[in-house]
Formats: structure tokens, sequence, C-alpha cells
């Protein structure tokens, strides 16, 4: 048999870029010689850098044993595919990391099938802001710039459940800014979080408690 060698690399690579453009994990796999074999698997879960990493793919039909292979796109750094069962394993390297590749499983009979997939390491987000906040004085207005590093811009901040801000002040969401006029003294306690932007790789959010004087 002569498998369509010259049209398998070609879907792959269509199969690569419908995945770019709808996301991957929902669609069919692409079958070619045999009708019976497919790439079960839909999508993947995320990672995390720094732990440990084991997702098998699943192939349905065909006549076993499979073997398995990229052939478009890469997986994230750290993590490797072995071409016997079909596992992704690894210690994912880089935090956002996101790979998106095509899979190839052939079966005895070298019939195969293809499957775009995508798996992402998380994100990782810190508020870089020290506490406590710089001192404010009562009846003067008050401005500071809160700092994050990490995840996907843009970020947005808010108060965290359960907590308010010191009277007189407000909390600008989008460019994570405290301002206000203070109308209370005291040494108060502000809870904020921050949030980062989704992609394929997840949210990321990070809680800090903050101190602030209003003397």
């Amino acid at each position: 048999m002569v498998r369509p060698v010259a049209l398998a690399l070609s879907s792959s690579l269509l199969a690569l870029l419908a995945c770019t453009a709808a996301g991957c994990g929902d669609g069919s796999s692409v079958r070619f010689g045999s009708g019976a074999l497919d790439v079960a698997t839909a999508s993947l879960p995320l990672g995390t850098r720094g732990q440990a990493y084991a997702q098998t793919l699943v192939a349905r039909g065909g006549r076993p044993p499979y073997s398995w292979r990229l052939v478009a796109g890469a997986l994230p750094a750290g993590l490797t595919l072995d071409a016997a069962t079909g596992a992704v394993t690894g210690v994912p390297l880089v935090a956002g990391d996101v790979g998106l590749f095509v899979v190839r499983v052939t079966d005895v009979d070298s019939f195969f099938a293809e499957r775009a997939l995508l798996v992402g390491v998380r994100k990782e987000l810190a508020v870089t802001t020290a506490s406590p906040l710089p001192g404010a004085q009562l009846g003067v207005p008050y401005t500071v710039t809160l700092a994050a590093a990490g995840g996907t811009l843009p970020y947005t901040w808010d108060v965290a459940g359960g907590t308010s801000l010191p009277p007189g002040f407000a909390l600008n969401r989008l460019v994570g800014q405290l301002i206000g006029v203070p109308t209370a003294r005291g040494t108060f306690t502000v809870t904020l979080v921050v949030t980062d932007t989704p992609n394929d790789a997840g949210q990321a959010s990070d809680t800090k408690v903050f101190q602030l004087t209003v003397s």
C-alpha cells in the first residue's frame, strides 16, 4: 500500500492552521486510509512549570500496536511524546508556554489519523509592590500605582472579596492606581487582587495584603 505522504503533510499544516484560528480541543481527527482509526483525545489539561506532567494520548479503531509522532508544531519546552505509548510527559520549563501541534497515530497496517491539539503551561503572576504602602495624610490627595509581573497584559485590579478600601479611597481597576483624599486617620489593611488576560495557558491572579497608614 502506498501512503499519501504529500496529502498527509498538507493536511497536517492545514489542521495546525485551523487549530490556531478556531482553538484546539474540539475538532475532528483527520483520517487517512481507514475510517476506523481515530485520535480520540480531544484536549489536554494545563501543566505547571516545574511540576511533572503526564498525559497519554488515546487512539481508537485500526489494529494495535499504534505508533505516535508529531508532524507539525511543537510541545512546550520540557515535554516529549513517547512514540510507542502516546504519553506526553516531562517537566514544563516555561510558565505561560503554549505548545500547538499536530499528532499522528499509525496502526500496524500503516493506516494513520491526525489531530491538532494544544497543551499550555499555567501562567504565573505576582504583585511586586511592597507593603506597607507609602503613608498618606488626612485631607491630602493621595495616589500610588501598583505593579505586577508575569502573566499576560493587560491586568485588572480589584479589592478582594469581603474587604474594603479606607475611607476616601478608590481603586482604578484598569491601571492599578489607589487614589483618593483620606477622610479618616489610622492604619488600614487593604487586600487587592490582580488578574491577567486569559489565553490558552489559562488565567492567572495574585492577591496581596497591604498596610496603609493615614496620619
